[in-house]
């Protein structure tokens, strides 16, 4: 009784296992490109409105990609104050 499986299905299964850690570190990736597209969309609306809502927004977008992304920084500029938005 054979106890071992034959070598192809033991190459199939390393590749199956590669495949399997490519499709997780796409997704990954694809997970952290959205999470910076919202927070690049949350910043340019800040940007524009400066209201409470936006900055709300923004910091909770800057927090999911943080969690994304470990070396992502972002603190908020002071408002220069005025009606330059």
């Amino acid at each position: 009784m054979r106890t071992h499986l034959p070598r192809t299905v033991e190459v199939k299964e390393a590749q199956f296992q590669q495949f399997l850690r490519d499709v997780a570190q796409y997704e990954s990736a694809q997970r952290r490109q959205a999470a910076q597209d919202r927070f690049l969309d949350a910043y340019s609306i800040w940007l524009r409105h400066r209201s409470p809502i936006t900055q709300e927004n923004l910091i909770a977008a800057a927090r999911v990609l943080r969690a994304l992304d470990p070396t992502f920084a972002f603190a908020l500029p002071p408002h220069r104050g005025g009606d330059d938005a």
